[in-house]
């Protein structure tokens, strides 16, 4: 089973899910695998702290219709050059941006990140 919904990658994992697609990944790779290896490692109690350290971030992919989040956050931390969108998507609003300015403030991700 594989499953894909961000802010369930924990809990099916726990629940026997063997893999996970979580576009967080991209943001925060290490600690989206962290999760992974704590379920494999049978450490539950530290792939929950992970899956709440995440949970805020898992959930603001869907503040709007994905990918618009997503490209907005990756192009904000520096790992693409442009937030370009296929119509009929357009980027991220600006009251849209700054909310996800706050969530990613609060993950610690816009921590030493140049302008």
């Amino acid at each position: 089973m594989l499953f894909r919904s961000e802010d369930l990658s924990f809990p099916m994992m726990a629940a026997g899910a063997v893999g996970l697609m979580n576009a967080v990944g991209n943001l925060a790779p290490g600690p989206v695998a962290s999760i992974c290896e704590a379920v494999w490692d049978n450490d539950l109690e530290r792939g929950r702290r992970l899956h709440a350290d995440l949970f805020e971030i898992n959930q603001a992919v869907f503040f709007d219709t994905n990918p618009i989040p997503m490209k907005y956050m990756m192009r904000k931390l520096g790992i693409i050059e442009t937030n370009e969108h296929r119509l009929p998507m357009v980027p991220a609003t600006p009251e849209l941006e700054r909310r996800l300015d706050a969530v990613l403030e609060r993950a610690g991700l816009l921590t030493e990140l140049p302008g």
